[in-house]
């Protein structure tokens, strides 16, 4: 019995215009191909692909494919994915301090898990606890 190496989750099958699946527009499974850019050299990464980054890597899908509505459950993200994401984030981007209070939020971030939305959370946490 064979075990795939690799299983990578995508958000949608590209479709043609009949409905069915689009092979010819497939996804690539080991993402853009190439050597990732030197960090030295790399121009700095926006809050929001900082988080699509960390986002990602929990989900196991491509930042990419990750857009400011995207939302976390649909590529099958559940509660456990969920804290680990937002510990990850808050780790990676916010001081201690502004990880409790962006923490102490869950209540709020649950409600609307979109890239989108947990940019604005680690915005205020900035604002309402200076670094």
């Amino acid at each position: 019995m064979s075990v795939p190496a690799r299983v990578t989750t995508v958000v949608g099958i590209p479709r043609t215009v009949g409905g069915k699946a689009d092979l010819d527009a497939r996804l690539y499974p080991f993402g853009a191909g190439g050597p990732e850019p030197d960090p030295a050299t790399a121009s700095p990464a926006t809050l929001q692909e900082r988080v699509a980054r960390r986002w990602a890597a929990i989900l196991g899908v491509d930042a990419g494919n990750l857009t400011a509505g995207a939302e976390f459950q649909l590529p099958g993200g559940d509660s456990l994915a969920l804290v680990e994401m937002l510990d990850a984030v808050s780790s990676d981007l916010l001081t201690e301090a502004q990880g409790r209070w962006f923490m102490s939020r869950l209540e709020s971030l649950v409600r609307d898990v979109t890239l989108d939305h947990v940019c604005a959370h680690v915005e205020a946490a900035r604002r309402e606890v200076p670094a």
